[in-house]
């Protein structure tokens, strides 16, 4: 059992929870907690860190079967732990490299820019729900791995698909190719959403939290949409409005 906050497999684990940088050399990310531990194949599990209250559970036995694993203290877990309460169990997984083949009838998101870890994860989790096909995140996006964006998921990150891609314009261009209209979230020039058919597929481009889409993005879309809102308020958080693009283009097909 490790017990000690300075054990060196504690000082990696820290370590992958803060640096983007050693996340990507290794490919692999932190999870924490058993309802998202129970989803990950155990190929894609490195190694699982339990406590021994949490060992002593059927569930969390179960789920290890077959799995490398180490006893850690409660001291050692809250240590290693991004949370307030530690759940018990965390494990190191496998990142999944995804390439994403653009289909008609489908719904794409595009994130130009996205910073902010907790709308990217609240995105991911909505992906899901409005039956969005996949997202594509310009390389210049928070990490989607980072312990924020992981939990805001809730679980969701095993399920969707996503992509970094180095050009957004060129991969509105391959979308454009395949027959998908591709539409810019922006005030400028721009449509009302609700007015326009998205039933043949479509993508939404969601741009950075402060300064919209790139001029180079927002010039390669097929078209600009904006919501209409009322009050003094200028624009939706990006999670926001996100949902509400993906949930109306759900909406129209299922009708």
């Amino acid at each position: 059992m490790i017990t000690s906050t300075t054990n060196g497999t504690v000082k990696h684990i820290l370590a992958l929870q803060k640096k983007h940088s050693l996340r990507s050399e290794e490919g692999v990310f932190i999870v924490e907690g058993l309802r998202m531990f129970r989803e990950i194949p155990a190929e894609r599990i490195v190694c699982a860190f339990v406590t021994e209250e949490a060992y002593k559970t059927p569930e969390v036995y179960n789920c290890l079967k077959g799995v490398r694993s180490e006893l850690v203290s409660e001291q050692v877990m809250k240590a290693m732990s991004e949370t307030v309460t530690s759940q018990g169990m965390m494990a190191v997984v496998k990142q999944l490299d995804c390439r994403i083949v653009p289909k008609k009838g489908r719904t794409y998101l595009l994130l130009d820019r996205l910073s902010d870890p907790g709308n990217l994860g609240t995105i991911i989790r909505m992906a899901e729900a409005s039956d969005v096909a996949g997202v594509i995140l310009s390389s210049d996006c928070v990490d989607i791995y980072n312990p924020k964006v992981v939990r805001s998921t809730m679980g969701a990150i095993l399920r969707v698909p996503f992509e970094y891609v180095e050009s957004l314009t060129d991969y509105i261009e391959k979308l454009k190719s395949a027959g998908i209209k591709v539409y810019g979230a922006s005030l400028e020039n721009s449509t009302d959403y609700a007015k326009l058919d998205y039933t043949d597929g479509c993508a939404f481009v969601i741009g950075n939290e402060a300064n919209g889409m790139s001029g180079a993005v927002s010039a390669a879309c097929s078209e600009n949409i904006h919501i209409p809102m009322t009050g003094s308020v200028e624009s939706l958080n990006a999670s926001i409005a996100a949902s509400v693009l993906a949930f109306e283009a759900y909406r129209q097909r299922r009708l």
